[in-house]
């Protein structure tokens, strides 16, 4: 009994040796992709805890909700409903940019800027400064727009809105959190030169959209 019981453990030591490379080779596979999963784990938190500081620092609205016309006093009861925080009514436009010697459309989305404060989508000022508000010629642009096409503060561009032609100040290059992703409705990947963000005077856009103390999109 005793001397079959050394010849197996003989056994079981041979073939450990012969499979301790392949265990070891195993092992090391393994340990890589536990580390791998714990720094993918802890890059994804990381940048989730990003994003949600950098939304709540900017007011990145829940919901935006296009209308077809909307009173402004109507603001005040949407801010009386349960669980809504902070609302927002602006006007949004579509338009063109008229560029010299560019055949293409280059779209063009305006949104009104508010008189008071900006506390939903809030704009960045990456260059330059906010419209003066007494202005109707002074705009901010999206930043991938102006980089793509050389665009700074200070230069004139003219702009096409329901039909009527602008020439516009640019006063400053702006991002906000609802343009992250700068992509017209129907593009499925950002073409920079080819889409633009406007932030302008609301009091333009109630001229030329007809929306006298009125929005079509709430924040």
């Amino acid at each position: 009994m005793v001397s079959g019981n050394l010849l197996l453990l003989r056994k079981l030591m041979r073939d450990y040796r012969l499979l301790l490379a392949p265990a070891l080779v195993i092992s090391l596979v393994m340990a890589a992709g536990i580390a791998c999963l714990i720094m993918s784990l802890s890059a994804l938190r990381s940048l989730s805890l990003s994003k949600e500081e950098t939304y709540q620092r900017l007011g990145f609205a829940d919901l935006t909700v296009p209308v077809v016309r909307m009173p402004r006093t109507a603001l005040a009861q949407l801010l009386r409903l349960p669980d809504v925080w902070q609302a927002e009514c602006r006007i949004t436009a579509e338009g063109q940019v008229l560029l010299k010697d560019v055949r293409n459309n280059i779209t063009a989305r305006f949104h009104s800027l508010p008189e008071h404060d900006m506390k939903v989508n809030q704009v960045r000022i990456l260059q330059g400064r906010m419209p003066q508000p007494a202005t109707l010629k002074e705009a901010l642009v999206s930043d991938a727009f102006a980089k793509a096409w050389g665009i700074r503060s200070g230069d004139v561009l003219e702009v096409l809105l329901n039909g009527r032609r602008f020439k516009l100040v640019i006063s400053g290059i702006a991002r906000s959190p609802d343009y992250v992703y700068q992509a017209g409705s129907a593009a499925a990947l950002p073409e920079d030169r080819l889409f633009s963000v406007w932030w302008v005077s609301r009091r333009l856009l109630e001229q030329t959209q007809n929306l006298r103390s009125a929005c079509n999109e709430i924040l």
